[in-house]
């Protein structure tokens, strides 16, 4: 059995070259691709199973966000092009980051509980960037979650389409299948509950995320163009106004309330 330092040096191991292709392709900017390595090797302390789904994130979430990037920034919902920032890996990996050395730590009977919590984390991380970014592809205007009748921009917080809600059911379902196949493969299937629960916990994850983005995350109002928008400075080149929201409450702790959440919501599912 592998001991808990070979294990962080495994994953650091396969951590490193994913971190320099994820720079040379610019979806991750140097701060955050640093931190990923260390999150590669966090991550492998709850086994290879969890690091695969840490992989089918890493790698899935990368690929939507570049699809149709020249579309995406003509409506100015594309990434930056220096890539991901380390408090933006923070908000999407850092819960499960935590729980993976609270895993270590965790007694034997309760080691199951917080790997569902981590699960349910990733997928909700997953489930999030898969709905903002094949969301910002669609043809209608997004809408508040909380006001419907409320439009706002592409890639704006708490904005749904209905086809950025069927990205994040395919986000948190892939995180799932990716559990499934990776705990077959070690030849211990995870149970049809755990794989329900992870999925479902995803898609709630990104349903909550959207509901504290609109209600909670800083606003603000372009008064040229009248929409709402997550940016100080709104992409016509007026500076916008605060329109609502606590000021402390950005994306990035908008991303760790949701997946905390979901987290505590698996790790108490989980008990026997």
């Amino acid at each position: 059995m592998q001991s808990v330092l070979e294990s962080f040096a495994m994953g650091v191991a396969v951590g490193i070259p994913l971190a320099v292709l994820a720079r040379s392709r610019r979806s991750l900017d140097r701060g955050a691709a640093v931190l990923s390595v260390l999150f590669s090797g966090l991550y492998m302390l709850m086994g290879p199973a969890f690091f695969a789904c840490s992989l089918a994130f890493f790698f899935s979430s990368s690929a939507v966000t570049k699809i149709g990037y020249s579309a995406k920034k003509a409506k100015g919902s594309a990434e930056k092009e220096a890539g991901r920032s380390a408090a933006q890996v923070v908000g999407a990996g850092g819960v499960a980051a935590a729980l993976s050395i609270l895993f270590v730590a965790a007694p034997e009977a309760m080691k199951k509980q917080v790997l569902t919590a981590a699960l349910a984390a990733i997928s909700a991380s997953n489930a999030d960037t898969w709905a903002a970014e094949i969301g910002s592809l669609s043809r209608e205007r997004p809408r508040l979650i909380t006001r419907p009748r409320v439009f706002v921009e592409p890639g704006t917080s708490g904005g749904v389409t209905l086809l950025g809600e069927l990205g994040s059911v395919a986000g948190s379902a892939l995180i799932a299948l990716t559990f499934l196949l990776a705990t077959s493969a070690l030849g211990s299937p995870a149970s049809a509950a755990q794989l329900v629960l992870v999925f479902l916990l995803g898609w709630l994850g990104e349903l909550l995320d959207s509901i504290i983005g609109a209600t909670l995350q800083r606003k603000f109002y372009c008064p040229r163009c009248s929409v709402l928008t997550d940016k100080e400075v709104h992409g016509c080149g007026s500076p916008a106004k605060l329109a609502g929201g606590f000021t402390q409450v950005t994306n990035e702790v908008t991303n760790v309330i949701a997946t905390g959440a979901v987290s505590l919501l698996g790790f108490l599912a989980a008990a026997p």
